[in-house]
């Protein structure tokens, strides 16, 4: 081969990689631009003031246009998925119909909440009468409420149903400088000082402001609190209460030679919230609706159950015109109890339960149970047969 066939092979072999290089920057132009144009339809979409009068808060435009993104290319919406990591927006909104109309869920949701607060005034017009409408000072269930004066909202946050979601977003509508309610850390939400109710009690009238609450079954609530407290890992905060357990239910009220005596079991934590009389029995991960929020004292305008938590939130947050600066973030909803126990789990935890005990924590809760409308289980036997 002479030196000229040898050049142009050479000059054929630069073209040709030159060829692909430029292709394949074509092609990530391409694929980088199709994305930003769908986050920025995504962005700008959730970003829209919703339309309170027409559709109750859900802007139509806004699911029509995120369900074509959603139909049309599937891929594309993943991406936008993972931005705002799985958010409660994108799970709600990609799965309505679009041709479904938003006015008709509106009446659905709203009569619901009507069903509930004349459940809550009948029953507690029934306990004011025989008594045992046990309301505490209202000045230290103030300290339960956040306060965003901007949309006129009151939350009695209620540990272990949705409490930290909701912090994040109020910390969103206080304007912290998070971009996105996914984004602020678990300590943050901890340690950060909300306005609380108790900060303003000379300054807001609540009859001109939209209060709620988040309720969960009570029984599930305290297997999650448990669970979550004792089980999985123990919180520097519950140390204490770990030995303040430990001192009631193995060594009659004296303090243990040393702390080193494994876990809690469950039993024993459901026997020290039914039998001792220490504050710690009354701690806000398990104190009742009753005495941590009083709802028949405080008018609570939607009354809101985390079996149902991102859809009831964000009709929540839209009603009141909030949705148009922040969104309910999805969380973790791994089951009903929101913790990693399986069903099965769930259910030999409360298989272990003897009647008595069983009986007991019912009737500590008693009130809750009906106030929010959860029928009253007799028996373990009655209550695991309802869960799935």
């Amino acid at each position: 081969m002479n030196a000229s066939s040898v050049r142009n092979c050479v000059n054929r072999r630069l073209l040709l990689i030159v060829v692909v290089v430029v292709v394949i920057v074509l092609f990530a132009w391409y694929s980088s631009n199709h994305e930003v144009l769908a986050s920025n339809l995504f962005t700008e979409t959730l970003s829209k003031e919703p339309d309170l009068e027409s559709t109750a808060g859900i802007n139509k435009t806004h699911i029509t246009t995120v369900a074509v993104v959603y139909k049309k290319n599937s891929s594309i919406l993943k991406s936008v998925n993972d931005e705002v990591n799985d958010s409660a927006i994108v799970q709600n909104h990609a799965n309505i119909d679009a041709t479904e109309d938003p006015g008709l869920e509106l009446k659905r949701w709203e009569s619901l909440q009507e069903e509930r607060r004349k459940h809550l005034r009948n029953v507690c017009e029934q306990l004011n009468k025989t008594g045992d409408d046990h309301s505490h000072d209202f000045e230290k269930v103030a300290h339960n409420i956040l306060v965003n004066k901007e949309y006129k909202l009151l939350y009695c946050y209620i540990a272990k149903a949705g409490s930290s979601n909701w912090r994040k977003v109020f910390m969103m509508l206080e304007g912290r400088g998070y971009k996105r309610p996914e984004d602020i850390p678990r300590k943050k939400i901890d340690y950060f000082h909300l306005p609380l109710l108790s900060d303003h009690l000379n300054q807001i009238n609540i009859h001109d402001y939209h209060a709620f609450l988040f309720v969960k079954h009570p029984l599930d609530r305290l297997l999650s609190a448990w669970h979550n407290k004792f089980a999985e890992r123990l919180f520097k905060n519950m140390i204490y209460v770990k030995k303040e357990i430990i001192k009631f239910t193995r060594f009659n009220g004296s303090n243990p030679a040393t702390m080193d005596v494994g876990e809690i079991w469950f039993s024993e934590f459901l026997r020290y919230l039914t039998q001792s009389r220490h504050s710690s029995a009354h701690n806000e991960h398990w104190a009742t609706y009753m005495e941590f929020c009083q709802p028949c004292r405080v008018p609570y305008e939607y009354i809101g159950k985390t079996e149902n938590i991102v859809e009831e939130s964000q009709f929540i947050l839209n009603k009141t015109g909030a949705a148009a600066k922040v969104y309910f973030p999805r969380g973790r909803l791994l089951n009903p109890l929101h913790t990693s126990l399986t069903s099965d789990e769930i259910k030999s935890h409360w298989k272990t339960i003897p009647p008595g005990l069983f009986k007991a924590t019912v009737d500590r809760y008693l009130n809750d149970f009906k106030v929010f409308g959860y029928p009253v289980p007799s028996s373990v036997e009655e209550y695991i047969g309802t869960l799935t």
